[in-house]
């Protein structure tokens, strides 16, 4: 598969993600590109610290993705990175900084989704894994896998997800407006869920739909209603050749931890690096999975069969 084919597809399957956000700090809440500086310092595209921008700047959106194919099925992953995973609005310099570290607040956050395609008969999204904090969260597309009465399809059991090994949290919910897959996404921790029953409880809602560069079936309406915007997000390959995957040796970028798990790196107070905890997708994990270390994104298939 190629680069265009892979972005071709990326673009097809890229979620509407609807993320909430606290009017305590909106600045945090908002998905972000990747800050390879180490620091929060150019996450904007400018050299401002997040502490510094108006509650009210948009930061430009960016979501990252790799693809990848077995003779059945496509796999994709979509990461979302926020500035900050934090709990309360506190000067980081402050006498807070003990109980900042007890409920794991960080300097960045990544967390993301895996989307499982069958590609025979209808190219349909059977089945969609979510990251929130230290767990996966699974969805099933609910359609029978046998021949349905007064249809010719067939759905064969090899080729379609109907079923978890691990109990389903809930259907695939897809967005009314333009049939993609809904992902949400709480405040403050950023956890990321196929529905909102565990979605926090942030003040305003802005929705992000892909970047196609022209109006079509698929992009996201406007939404005027108090609290609510609708904006874009640019996809990025993982793959792109000086982003996120070619960094992952870069000991300016990624660092890692005890757990084996690599970590976006942030700078603590005496300037020094530390892996942190945000974690990009080859380091997902389920904190009580058998499944090895970033299997989601690196060998998505025998990870879909454990569960399917």
């Amino acid at each position: 598969m190629t680069s265009e084919e892979s972005k071709e597809l990326a673009l097809k399957y890229a979620p509407i993600i609807a993320q909430k956000v606290s009017v305590e700090w909106k600045v945090a809440d908002q998905i972000a590109p990747v800050d390879f500086a180490g620091s929060i310092e150019e996450v904007s595209k400018n050299p401002q610290k997040i502490g510094e921008l108006a509650d009210d700047a948009e930061i430009p959106a960016k979501i990252y993705y790799s693809v990848c194919e077995t003779t059945t099925h496509y796999f994709l992953i979509y990461a979302a990175c926020h500035v900050l995973d934090w709990w309360k609005r506190f000067d980081p310099d402050n006498l807070y900084d003990f109980l900042r570290d007890l409920v794991d607040e960080h300097v960045h956050d990544m967390e993301g989704a895996l989307l499982v395609v069958t590609k025979a008969p209808d190219l349909l999204v059977d089945a969609v894994v979510t990251v929130a904090h230290y767990n996966f969260y699974l969805y099933a597309e609910p359609r029978i896998p046998t021949t349905f009465p007064n249809s010719k399809r067939t759905y064969p059991n090899s080729l379609c997800i109907a079923k978890f090994n691990e109990s389903v949290d809930r259907n695939i919910w897809l967005d009314k407006t333009t049939r993609r897959v809904r992902l949400y996404i709480e405040p403050k921790g950023h956890g990321i869920w196929g529905d909102h029953k565990r979605w926090g409880a942030g003040e305003s809602i802005w929705f992000y739909g892909p970047k196609e560069g022209k109006k079509t079936p698929g992009t996201i309406d406007p939404i005027e209603q108090p609290n609510i915007k609708s904006l874009q997000y640019e996809l990025e390959d993982i793959f792109e050749g000086n982003g996120l995957w070619a960094k992952r040796f870069n000991d300016n970028v990624l660092m890692q931890k005890a757990s084996g798990q690599w970590g976006l790196i942030y700078r603590e107070k005496n300037g020094g690096l530390k892996g942190g905890a945000a974690n990009p997708p080859w380091s997902w994990n389920d904190h009580n999975d058998t499944s090895p270390i970033g299997e989601i994104a690196t060998d998505p298939a025998p990870f879909i069969i454990r569960y399917a």
